[in-house]
């Protein structure tokens, strides 16, 4: 049985590109300088790691604990990064010439366009690229990200080399087919009949997968952020030894076969009025209207409606696939979502106290237009906000009083109550527990009550 690596299971490093510097275990842009960004990303790092700290692994954690403490001091201190980035640059230096050296002999082939293209000129931009400093940035941040991008900076050589020489295979390949005849360029493709089609740039589903927890993706019209939350199993509910538990909330083990996208945030009014040209939320005086508030007073069934119009718009602009949708999340996704790995009662542990600082709630919300903008809180270790306040949010689920388990639970029930999860602020503590379940009838409009989505991948 191979041995635990938590490099691998809790961060999303494989053995291949271990050992990891410093900025790959922050999980932040190469040879960042910000030292907000830094301490985010710590903060980020640490609060997932204590969920981790549980039963036999609790060694491992530690371990990792001690690390990323010791990056964010080595990356805080001017004098200590500065010999820290030297020494790093000269590593990187080392493995890119390592990899050059071997293309010097490579014959040349045809291009696209009939040219003459030689490999090695191909291999040479391609370890431009990888030695560059893009990197995925930290969670929680709005710097840029290139979510797609294999961390090549963390690479060891012999994974450096195995990517040349995959690249290598692809350009060889790519001039066997234009060497034989092929014409068409870049911009055009051939029908069956022969006669040219202009060639359509569309996402592909391989694309919109996402390759880590927590990762950002908002390619898509409304530049709507989203994370992604890889499949995975967990414990759905509450045990009924817990200081706090409901009948409902009965304990079941659940896998979610696939991974999928859920929005950062819930869904603002400036999003819902681009998609549906709409303002519900108007009818309602104590609701604030506002680009970045929370799109309230809105039913089940239009919160459905503006998942399929956002899919069918965006669809239609070749931003998704067409097997991939816009979706409510299920029950089971959205706790899933919320815990972030967590197994307590909140997603960043049991203190009551510590919810001022990650929820909009009754203690803290005014009695009037007390609906905040999204991201004013914390967020959880996948870099979710507001989801245990400042409104409930409804999920696709009809409600029944038993949770269900297995693989890819959904409750698809003609009843007309459906299943609302995450506090507001109308709520108390208990209600802005990760496992506390709300219901309310489809067709209600409440001003403490939104939606986020989903993007899943289904059945063609």
């Amino acid at each position: 049985m191979a041995a635990f690596d938590p490099y691998h299971k809790w961060l999303g490093i494989p053995p291949n590109e271990q050992p990891v510097n410093h900025y790959r275990l922050l999980g932040v842009t190469l040879f960042e300088c910000d030292p907000d960004v830094i301490d985010a990303a710590t903060e980020q790092r640490v609060l997932y790691l204590r969920h981790c700290a549980t039963g036999q692994h609790i060694a491992e954690s530690q371990k990792l604990l001690n690390e990323v403490a010791a990056a964010r001091l080595c990356l805080l201190n001017a004098d200590k990064r500065g010999q820290y980035d030297e020494r790093l640059r000269e590593s990187l230096a080392q493995e890119s010439s390592a990899v050059a050296e071997s293309h010097a002999a490579l014959p040349a082939g045809r291009n696209a366009q009939g040219g003459v293209t030689e490999p090695r000129e191909v291999l040479a931009d391609v370890l431009k690229l990888v030695s560059s400093e893009r990197m995925p940035t930290v969670i929680g941040t709005n710097k840029p990200r290139w979510a797609m991008l294999v961390p090549i900076q963390a690479m060891s050589r012999t994974k450096m080399a195995a990517v040349a020489i995959a690249v290598l295979v692809a350009v060889a390949v790519g001039f066997k087919l234009f060497s034989g005849g092929n014409d068409s360029t870049e911009d055009e493709l051939s029908k069956g009949d022969g006669s040219p089609v202009a060639a359509k740039k569309s996402t592909t589903a391989k694309s919109l997968t996402g390759q880590r927890a927590g990762e950002e993706w908002k390619a898509n019209g409304l530049k709507m952020p989203f994370r992604w939350c890889p499949a995975g199993s967990f414990y759905m509910g509450s045990p009924k030894t817990a200081r706090i538990h409901y009948d409902d909330e009965t304990l079941v083990n659940v896998s979610l076969s696939q991974g999928f996208w859920i929005g950062r945030y819930e869904v603002t009014q400036a999003e819902w009025r681009e998609v549906m040209g709409s303002t519900p939320w108007k009818r309602n005086e104590n609701v604030a209207e506002g680009d970045r508030t929370p799109a309230v007073c809105i039913d089940w069934r239009d919160a459905k409606l503006f998942c399929s119009t956002l899919t069918e718009q965006e669809r239609r602009a070749g931003r998704l696939p067409k097997d991939w949708e816009y979706r409510l999340p299920t029950e089971a996704q959205w706790e899933y979502a919320c815990r972030a790995g967590s197994e307590t009662q909140y997603y960043f542990g049991n203190d009551d106290k510590q919810l001022l600082e990650h929820a909009w709630y009754m203690t803290n919300s005014p009695s009037l237009k007390p609906v905040h903008e999204v991201g004013g809180k914390r967020p959880n270790a996948w870099g979710l906000h507001d989801m245990s306040g400042n409104v409930s949010e409804w999920c696709r689920d009809g409600y029944l009083p038993n949770l269900i388990g297995g693989t890819d639970p959904e409750m698809e029930l003609p009843s007309s109550d459906r299943v609302r999860r995450g506090g507001s602020v109308l709520s108390q503590t208990v209600a802005c527990r990760s496992a506390f379940r709300g219901r309310d009838s489809s067709i209600r409009r409440w001003h403490d009550l939104g939606f986020r989505v989903v993007i899943v991948r289904v059945e063609k």
